[in-house]
């Protein structure tokens, strides 16, 4: 079984609950830390996703200071290291004086998230006004250019 030197900070972390799947991510892609159990990697999904990744990286700078290396986890990851900062001015503004409407954290992250998740057959379905989609062994539709799912006249 191997073994992990972790500093006093993180081991506090990780016995703590500000803890989610993305932040677990952070740690088990950049240290090799196995900090998510069962569950797969996944990217911040929504504001309170990304603050939990946030207050990780001001618990533990040595991995802010090696977030790049989260680019190699997926490509939404690679957008969102890209742009980071933005990400936590635009969060730490909100936590410190909360919108009355929108989230603009929100908005952003699927600002740059939405464009990478629905790829280029959403475009494609744009441009010839055709859904482009594959049903999947769940039943659940997937991007797929090449097929296409029509509506049967009885319903």
């Amino acid at each position: 079984m191997p073994t992990y030197e972790i500093s006093e900070s993180l081991d506090a972390w990780l016995r703590g609950t500000d803890r989610g799947i993305s932040s677990n991510t952070i740690v088990e892609h950049i240290m090799g830390f196995p900090a998510l159990g069962s569950w797969t990697q996944s990217h911040p999904h929504d504001a309170p996703d990304l603050g939990r990744c946030i207050r990780l990286l001001a618990v533990e700078p040595e991995l802010r200071r090696q977030l790049w290396k989260m680019r190699s986890c997926s490509a939404v990851w690679a957008a969102l290291v890209d742009r980071w900062d933005e990400l936590t001015a635009v969060y730490l503004a909100e936590e410190k004086e909360p919108p009355e409407g929108e989230c603009r954290t929100y908005k952003l992250m699927r600002e740059i998230i939405d464009p990478i998740r629905n790829g280029p057959s959403r475009t494609r379905a744009e441009k010839d006004g055709h859904v482009h989609l594959r049903i999947i062994g769940d039943g659940m539709p997937t991007n797929n250019p090449g097929a296409t799912l029509k509506k049967s006249e009885d319903g």
